[in-house]
């Protein structure tokens, strides 16, 4: 089936303990998106330079197989909760969609490593 991979998962591993009257967490999560099919065809025809027709590959044909690695820490206390968090750790950079056109091509891709932090309070 096109644009569907054969494997894909998660997982994450998680510990909390308490730190004087806050608790804390620690968290790590694992995302993988195996190589998926994009095009039944593994070449297509183009028009060549000269005019004349010629038979190329077609390199959209897959998309490979890619990994995420998430970090999390967070600390809670009475109503509040602040976590800093790391997400695509790894700065993972697949093309998950490819477009070319006559004019101009297109690549896709996951967020770039995102790293920040976070407050709220629950009310």
């Amino acid at each position: 089936m096109l644009d569907t991979p054969k494997w894909s998962g998660n997982a994450f591993l998680a510990y909390g303990f308490p730190l004087g009257a806050t608790h804390a967490q620690m968290r790590v999560d694992y995302q993988y998106h195996g190589s998926q099919l994009r095009d039944f065809a593994s070449s297509f025809t183009s028009t060549a330079a000269n005019g004349m027709p010629e038979l190329v590959d077609n390199f959209n044909q897959r998309v490979a197989a890619y990994s995420l690695v998430n970090l999390n820490f967070s600390l809670r206390h009475r109503n509040w909760e602040g976590s800093l968090f790391a997400n695509n750790l790894l700065n993972t950079r697949p093309v998950i969609d490819f477009n070319p056109t006559n004019t101009f091509t297109q690549a896709f891709t996951v967020r770039p490593r995102t790293i920040g932090l976070s407050v709220r309070t629950h009310l």
